[in-house]
């Protein structure tokens, strides 16, 4: 899945950048986004740079799973999710990260009810032996 990042958050990625001597955008991405998910703390003290360009980055196979319920829990797209995230993860507020995302499992049926739905009840084959007959 690739996201565009806009130009504030390009900002301040270029800032960690030049602090973590030219990491690439996707692992400083992800770094935020597992700092994000799991809670713990990826803050490097940096001041965001003036930036006119967007980027696409690829996000990680273990980052899909949480911003697919993130987006369906906001009905956004996916771009728009990824630049809350990080704009709130790099402003040091918590007001779009405080919403705890679950995933909803819902349970299957059991055997006996499955098998139950697939027969015909002995009224339906009633009716439909006497709508036979009856043509």
């Amino acid at each position: 899945m690739e996201v565009r990042l806009k130009p504030h958050i390009m900002g301040h990625i270029q800032a960690v950048q030049l602090i973590l001597d030219g990491a690439p955008v996707k692992f400083i991405v992800d770094c935020c986004l597992d700092a994000v998910i799991f809670h713990t703390d990826f803050k490097v003290t940096h001041e965001s740079l003036k930036s006119t360009r967007s980027q696409k980055v690829s996000l990680s196979k273990r980052h899909k799973d949480y911003l697919s319920n993130y987006v369906a829990s906001l009905h956004i797209d996916a771009t728009t999710a990824i630049n809350l995230i990080l704009g709130d993860y790099f402003n040091g507020t918590e007001t779009m990260l405080k919403t705890p995302l679950t995933v909803k499992r819902i349970k299957p049926l059991p055997q006996l009810e499955k098998e139950v739905l697939d027969k015909p009840s002995e009224d339906t084959k009633g009716a439909s032996l006497l709508s036979n007959l009856k043509r």
